[in-house]
């Protein structure tokens, strides 16, 4: 029994009253928005990746590799669309082509050839290029310059690369029906429609830097943040990571971001840990989140573990015997909990440890009257 004969054999039933009725068979099978389509998505997505691994373990179809550190690619799920990369080889076009329809026979799903495309690099043949376009029936008609309508590649200028927001607007404001409208009518056009076009490439490359900078340090195993940190920061963390000479305004913006949030991240402890107590922000209510103390020599004192004499418990003593008063009052008013928990990096100013666009809006105008205040000179 396949996918498509498993999802013929769907009952449903339906709550009347608080009363679920009598289940009945649905001829037609699986309808569009029923709870169990993500599930049934994710088996033959499942299958794709296992087919096109097996063809890359007998080395028939090539991995993507962008540099000597970065993680090698064959292909990319999101949603409903696949991106696949490979060499432009006609041998290899036909084993991709033949792993695509035994993907179609299992899952009995078609690929829509009419939305599917293909880009290759700058220096390939035209020769080349027809004989894939040939082996795949996919042609090369430019249709990914843009991904959810964002640029799908972009160079070093910002500018060049968002110039297609200009068409867009442009395009809406000398359309046949905005020359018919009032000025009110206008202004409702400008503010309704002509607004909500750049904001998802806003969501994408502008506001949120500073949460896509948490969520790297948030997720360092994310397959997203292998790939950057191969490309940006090989040997080093990103937190120690450099802008580097002419990057690119995607890289350059994840640094930005960092920069916003860097002196506001702290680490919340809630359990033993190996964290060190002396270099790392862990502390809510201190300066930098840090001791201030100086460390002695030769102290033993090394992790918050050692500060801990059981599991929900700091050790009073250790820490009145290497501590300030201020900071022994501060650590102890930290709760533990009874079980281990990692801890996490956290932004300070959030309730929820993410900094969201507002909270970093507000954070920032904060620090800039504080600035502007003590800078100002006293009237005495």
């Amino acid at each position: 029994m396949d996918i498509l004969d498993l999802s013929l054999y769907i009952f449903s039933g339906v709550r009347i009253n608080g009363d679920i009725s009598i289940f009945f068979h649905l001829g037609k099978g699986i309808r569009q928005g029923d709870p169990i389509l993500p599930y049934l998505f994710l088996l033959v997505s499942d299958a794709l990746s296992r087919i096109l691994d097996h063809a890359v373990n007998g080395n028939v179809i090539s991995r993507f590799k962008i540099n000597r550190r970065c993680l090698t690619l064959t292909h990319l799920l999101f949603a409903d669309d696949t991106i696949l990369f490979g060499c432009a080889f006609r041998s290899e076009a036909q084993h991709l082509k033949r792993s695509l329809d035994d993907y179609i026979q299992f899952s009995r799903q078609c690929i829509n050839l009419q939305k599917s495309d293909i880009t290759f690099s700058g220096n390939m043949p035209d020769s080349v290029k027809q004989g894939v376009e040939y082996v795949l029936h996919i042609p090369n008609s430019g249709m990914l310059s843009k991904y959810l309508g964002s640029p799908f590649s972009s160079g070093r200028s910002k500018s060049q690369a968002l110039n297609f927001l200009k068409d867009s607007i442009r395009a809406k404001l000398f359309s046949w029906k905005a020359k018919f409208l009032t000025m009110a009518g206008l202004e409702i056009l400008i503010k309704v429609v002509i607004q909500a076009i750049p904001s998802y490439i806003i969501s994408v490359f502008n506001l949120p830097n500073a949460k896509q900078a948490h969520k790297m340090l948030k997720n360092p195993d994310a397959l997203w943040v292998k790939v950057i940190k191969g490309i940006y920061y090989p040997f080093t963390d990103f937190m120690s990571a450099n802008q580097r000479s002419h990057p690119l305004w995607g890289w350059s913006s994840l640094i930005q971001g960092r920069e916003v949030i860097r002196d506001s991240l702290r680490w919340n402890v809630s359990s033993p840990s190996f964290l060190n107590v002396w270099e790392e922000p862990w502390i809510p209510s201190l300066l930098g989140f840090k001791i201030a103390s100086p460390r002695p020599r030769d102290s033993p004192i090394v992790y918050i573990a050692d500060l801990i004499a059981t599991r929900n418990q700091w050790d009073i003593n250790i820490l009145r015997a290497f501590f300030s008063i201020i900071e022994c009052r501060e650590i102890i008013k930290i709760p533990l909990r009874g079980c281990h928990k990692d801890p996490a990096m956290i932004w300070h100013h959030s309730h929820m440890g993410i900094p969201s666009v507002k909270a970093v809006y507000n954070r920032l105008k904060s620090k800039q009257q504080d600035h502007i205040s003590t800078a100002q000179p006293s009237s005495s």
